[in-house]
């Protein structure tokens, strides 16, 4: 072989070996060196073969890369090659998954935080507990309301129970009664915290499956506040309520004693000269037929003197009561118009309410007649008072043209629909107006006793 041979001959393997260490010149090339060489591939070349059939057989285990190996003359290396390629776009299949599942979990978190922080400014607080193992899984918020730590191994629902209010333990027991399908799925029990007493309303959502288990949704929260407030609110309430029925009070107390001051001048002053101006018609130098008529118009007057005087402080109400004074009152009525009253009530004495209550009453039965009088046209009127164990019916129905006040305010602005209104509600009882289909009104007045 010449040396020209040899050198092409170890160049080229020399590369393949090192083609950095590529031998120049051909004095450094002899048959020994060159027999070394191909040793040094030779053993490489079984050395990566074992090597690659050692890869080969353990991917062909692999069941995702079966069908690169389906054709019995595939290239070995070409098929490493697939592999590897397919392998390659796994993990760039990963690498984005990991990418999601990164920005997914920074949503997460991120929602989990705005979840937190809404929690802690409504002082609610979610809970989830798996049915068939009762496991208990609690919101931060959670812990902060019932003030217990977050330590390992703590027993969360048997920590909780030892704050819950003694008389309020059986809520607890009975919660898993609730309910979620129903409205009446919320309620409120009392936490005995080192803060003080809260009060919690425990509010059961739903039921829901989680993958193969079952879970049970519901919330805690922290309402101290919002019940501190309407207590303040309703004892507000209470005392402007007692404070209008004091000015109620005070209104019909002084419209009463100046009605009964005016009956009394009627009565006396005006009612004495009249009978003293009936006496002296009778000695005065004219005709008897006049003075007889003067007579009649005299009298006439006296009694309208009378009756205004009743009807403005009815004695009879004083001394024989409710029952009786109305009676006068529709005698009257009957008495000085076309009218006719039919009255019924279970009692003769109305012994279970106030003196006060009944001159209310007997006002608002006054005032609604005084109507029925002016506007109606009715020619009948039906009066009923019944009295049970629980309050007084009153029930006037008349048969004339129906009138029903609105409920706008603009309605209640007429002195008489306002003066029922006012004693309505200075006793605590409640009026409903409606019309009869064949005409008329009916008006139902109830007093519930206290």
């Amino acid at each position: 072989m010449s040396e020209s041979t040899l050198t092409e001959i170890y160049d080229l393997l020399s590369e393949i070996i090192s083609p950095e260490n590529k031998i120049k010149t051909v004095d450094q090339v002899n048959e020994k060196e060159l027999l070394k060489l191909v040793q040094h591939i030779s053993k490489e070349y079984f050395k990566q073969k074992k090597h690659t059939d050692s890869i080969i057989s353990k991917l062909k285990e692999n069941k995702d890369v079966l069908n690169f190996f389906e054709e019995k003359n595939e290239n070995q290396f070409s098929s490493i090659l697939k592999v590897l390629n397919y392998y390659q776009e796994k993990k760039n299949d990963l690498e984005k998954l990991n990418i999601t599942l990164e920005k997914s979990t920074k949503e997460a978190l991120e929602r989990e935080k705005r979840l937190d922080e809404a929690q802690k400014i409504a002082k609610i607080g979610s809970w989830e507990i798996r049915i068939d193992t009762n496991e208990t899984i609690w919101t931060k918020e959670l812990y902060t309301i019932f003030e217990i730590e977050c330590l390992e191994g703590i027993d969360l629902v048997d920590e909780f129970k030892k704050k819950i209010h003694p008389e309020d333990i059986a809520f607890f027991e009975n919660m898993s009664a609730f309910d979620p399908e129903k409205s009446n799925n919320s309620q409120e029990f009392r936490l005995i915290c080192n803060s003080g007493i809260k009060t919690i309303l425990a509010t059961i959502y739903s039921n829901f499956e989680k993958g193969e288990n079952r879970y049970t949704l519901g919330t805690f929260q922290d309402i101290t506040e919002q019940k501190i407030a309407q207590q303040k609110i309703h004892d507000l309430e209470q005392i402007e309520k007692i404070n209008k029925k004091k000015i109620i009070e005070a209104i019909l107390l002084t419209k009463e004693r100046e009605q009964k001051r005016i009956a009394e001048e009627l009565h006396d002053d005006i009612g004495s000269s009249l009978m003293v101006i009936k006496l002296a018609v009778r000695k005065l130098s004219i005709p008897e037929v006049d003075k007889r008529d003067l007579y009649t118009t005299i009298s006439d007057v006296v009694q309208k003197v009378r009756t205004i005087s009743n009807e403005l402080s009815p004695n009879i109400l004083n001394e024989f009561g409710l029952v009786n004074a109305l009676k006068q009152l529709f005698l009257n009525i009957e008495n000085s118009s076309t009218i006719q009253i039919y009255f019924h009530s279970d009692i003769e004495e109305l012994s279970i309410v106030t003196k006060e209550e009944e001159i209310s009453l007997y006002r608002i039965i006054q005032e609604l007649l005084n109507n029925i009088l002016k506007y109606a046209e009715a020619k009948t009127i039906h009066i009923n008072l019944s009295v049970n164990e629980n309050d007084i019916s009153i029930t006037i129905e008349d048969d004339g043209k129906g009138f029903v006040p609105s409920k706008s305010k603009s309605s209640k602005n007429t002195l008489g629909l306002l003066n029922i209104e006012s004693r309505i509600e200075y006793i605590n009882a409640s009026i409903k107006y409606s019309k009869i289909k064949l005409g008329g009104t009916l008006v139902k007045i109830k007093k519930l006793f206290n």
